[in-house]
């Protein structure tokens, strides 16, 4: 394989078959031009620490930052781990973990596009349709969109 991906990542069971895929369809890639990018973006903060104004809401704030934070370095990790091994070259990963936008799409492509990567894996999430109308999906976003990127879907 000869190909650079970004890989968005959630922390909990989609990593987890994101990762089987993935290491599947990369097992033993080499090449100059492979890279695959490990992204994760922050969740937004609870409301209970965004509405605090004093300076116990602040350190409260940071910490529930850096929780998350650990949490996102965490997850990153262990799909490093299980990537390398089972057959990726460790030196062919690089982890991004991007601050909490509402422009989640518009990130995941500049990411994207800052690595070069043609091809964006993301795991496929299934809700009602009345929860796909209003949220609207990321996956759904990109798909919906012409991006200039190759997206995977992974069930």
């Amino acid at each position: 394989m000869n190909h650079k991906l970004l890989i968005a990542l959630e922390r909990g069971e989609t990593s987890q078959k994101v990762a089987d895929y993935v290491a599947r369809a990369c097992a033993d890639a080499r090449g100059p031009n492979t890279k695959l990018v490990l992204y994760t973006m922050l969740p937004g903060l609870p409301a209970w620490v965004e509405s605090g104004e004093s300076a116990d809401a602040s350190t409260q704030r940071d910490k529930v930052e850096d929780e998350k934070r650990a949490e996102a370095a965490q997850c990153l990790a262990e799909v490093r781990q299980y990537l390398v091994a089972h057959g990726v070259e460790d030196g062919l990963i690089v982890e991004e973990i991007a601050d909490e936008t509402p422009w989640k799409v518009a990130d995941i492509l500049a990411t994207a596009k800052r690595y070069e990567c043609g091809t964006i894996v993301m795991a496929r999430h299934h809700k009602s349709m009345v929860a796909e109308f209003f949220a609207g999906d990321t996956e759904e976003k990109l798909l919906r969109h012409p991006t200039g990127f190759t997206v995977w879907l992974v069930e």
